[in-house]
Parts: C-alpha cells; structure tokens; sequence
C-alpha cells in the first residue's frame, strides 16, 4: 500500500514537471553587462516568475557586452539556447539591452506565430523605453516593459486596458497637463497685464510732472548760430556674397520610430539604438 501512494505521488510531481515546466526555477534576468544590482536582479526574477505563472507567457531580460555586429542573431540564438519559451509552443518575449552596440530589442517568439504582442504594441513599447535607455535608467526600462507584458496579459476589457495604459504614463498629453498648462499661461497673462497697468500709471505722473517743470534740451547751453553740421550720405555700391557648404550632421540610429522585422528563427523583433 505504501509503494502504491509513493507511487502515485511519483506520477503526480512527473505531470506537474511537464505541464508547469518548472518554469519559475530557470533565470530570468541574465546581466552579463552589470546594469543592475543583486537586489534588483533579485526584484526583477521575483516579478517575472510571478508573471510568467499568472499570464503563461516566459519572460526574459538580457543584458550583453560582446555581441557582435547582429543584434538580433544575437537575442534570436540566446531565447533558444537558454531554453525560453513556455508550453508547446514555445511562447515567450524578452527584453533585450546590447551595450556593445547600443541596441535593444523587444524579442517576440512563438512557434504558432501567435505572437504575445502584435507588430504596433511591440514598436509603441520599443518607442516608450528607448529614452529611459538614453539616460541610463536601466532599471526602469526594466520595470516599464514587466508592466507593459501584464498589461497586455490580462484579459480584461479593451476599456480598462486603456485607462492602464494611461495610468503607466503612455499617452503624450491627457487632459489634466492641457489644463495645467492651461492655468500657467492664465498667471502669465494676468501678471503682464498688471505689470503693462503699472507701467502706464508710472509714465502718466511722469509726463504730468514734466509739463510743471521748465524744459532743458540740448540747444539749452548752447549759442545760436555757433555750431554748424556738415551732412553726411551713405551711398550703397556692391554687394559681397561668400557660399559656404554647410554639411548634415550624421543621421542617428536612436531617432524616429522602431519598427518590426523577423529573425531567422520566425521571431519578430522591434526596437534601434538608443
């Protein structure tokens, strides 16, 4: 009797290994170009093997130093080599910083082409870290992108989605910084027309004292007809034109908007430099 429970317990921690995949025991956070502490890489690991649970999609964040000249052969043979992916069909999305060449990428794989996110969120989410990136907030891209992933992983309304999407700070203008805006240019105004007010009342008593008061000008100490001016004309003769080329500065990768392409393996990946 006993064999038979030690048995059965056996075949049930042998389901649990193929349908969960131990997914929360691999790492997560792979930093080889140290941009984060050890307790943030602890905090990040934490989130995701959390996420990666509540939404069944993996999720990865990689930071490298010695990548190569292709960034995206990089990240595509990486999400294979550390056995990414979750379920069948190997769903999984990762967050990709290449120090070597200044590149990110938000990597997207699925052997279905189900992919979590579609070409427009990927490249609006590529767009909004890239500038944390420029300044070096590592850390915050990184917390950006987790909570973009459990955005997108929710299954709620598309209604509520938005109003996250907006809490996160993705719209460029709401209605509450139009009318902040709005109020600072009303102070500005007012406070010119008040001093434009002042300004008026002081040079009225000033003319009205003038006029009490006898005038002395120029001419005042001077004896009539002792002085004399020549007159004098400037006469306009040529023009002199100098033409210098004025070179472009060199074109930036980290400018304008990501846009999606596939990799080798089927994946899809948005992002540029930063």
């Amino acid at each position: 009797m006993r064999n038979k429970k030690l048995s059965f317990f056996t075949i049930l921690i042998a389901i649990f290994v193929v349908v969960c995949g131990f997914s929360g025991a691999k790492t997560k956070v792979y930093d080889e170009a140290n941009l984060y502490t050890e307790s943030q890489r602890q905090q990040l690991e934490e989130k995701i093997i959390d996420l990666v649970d509540e939404i069944q999609c993996d999720i990865g964040i990689v930071t490298a130093l010695d990548v190569g000249s292709d960034t995206d052969e990089y990240i595509d043979n990486f999400f294979f080599e550390y056995d990414f992916g979750y379920g069948s069909s190997k769903q999984g999305v990762l967050f990709f910083i290449d120090m070597d060449n200044r590149q990110f990428r938000i990597f997207d794989y699925d052997d279905e082409r189900d992919y979590f996110f579609t070409d427009s969120q990927r490249e609006e989410l590529a767009d909004r870290v890239r500038s944390m990136l420029s300044n070096g907030e590592y850390m915050n891209a990184a917390n950006y992108f987790l909570q973009f992933v459990e955005i997108y992983g929710m299954e709620d309304s598309e209604h509520i989605r938005e109003e996250q999407l907006e809490n996160l700070g993705l719209d460029d203008l709401d209605e509450n910084s139009i009318s902040i805006s709005s109020s600072i240019v009303s102070k500005i105004v007012g406070s010119a027309c008040i001093a434009m007010g002042v300004s008026v009342v002081i040079v009225v008593i000033m003319a009205y004292s003038s006029n009490n008061k006898k005038s002395v000008h120029s001419g005042t100490y001077l004896k009539q007809g002792s002085m004399k001016l020549n007159r004098k004309i400037d006469r306009y003769t040529h023009t002199t034109v100098v033409k210098r080329k004025i070179e472009k500065p060199p074109t930036s990768n980290s400018g304008g908007r990501s846009s999606t392409h596939s990799t080798s393996s089927g994946g899809r990946s948005s992002g540029g430099g930063f």
